[in-house]
């Protein structure tokens, strides 16, 4: 196949964190930088994510519901994908929920306590499920188009004796994206 190329705009934004840390633990740390990047990269990450929610949710052209389906259910998550298609929409490739209704779906047994697999209309569909949203509130689509583009990756800068009178460093970590 062609590719197709077309321009992109991206507005990326900065986020900041600002940490105070003693002296002592720097000098007393040999894996500190490791253990700071792993901590603050999960903390941006859940700032992307529910920045990425946030506007999805703000997005005016796409469709709203209408009528309240169970998204901790795979009978109410089938009748949304089934409101959806009557209003032309595709099947969607994904699901982001809450992981309380991920866990009460995969949880679901019949009246003998089998379990509940995912309906066969749906096995192609990529579950995820996110912290950002409340119980009870799903979003699903194609999502193509849609993506997170790093600027910047983040950076650990060290500001020694950032408070010389309590024997103090600051870390500032940032990232564009």
């Amino acid at each position: 196949s062609q590719p197709t190329f077309t321009p992109v705009l991206l507005e990326p934004k900065a986020l900041v964190a600002s940490v105070p840390i003693s002296a002592e633990l720097v000098a007393d740390s040999e894996n500190l930088e490791e253990a700071l990047r792993v901590a603050i990269s999960g903390a941006f990450a859940a700032k992307l994510d529910s920045l990425s929610v946030a506007k999805i949710l703000a997005d005016t052209a796409i469709p709203m519901s209408l009528m309240a389906q169970d998204p901790s259910t795979w009978s109410g998550v089938l009748s949304a994908i089934g409101s959806a298609l009557t209003l032309d929409q595709k099947m969607p490739k994904a699901h982001i929920g809450s992981q309380l209704d991920f866990i009460a779906r995969a949880g679901q047994t019949d009246t003998g306590g089998a379990w509940l697999n995912r309906p066969e209309a749906l096995k192609e569909m990529l579950e995820l499920f996110t912290t950002k949203l409340d119980a009870g509130t799903a979003i699903f689509g194609d999502f193509t188009g849609f993506g997170i583009a790093l600027r910047q990756d983040l950076r650990l800068e060290l500001l020694r004796y950032h408070g010389p009178a309590s024997y103090s460093h600051l870390l500032v970590c940032h990232a564009r994206a």
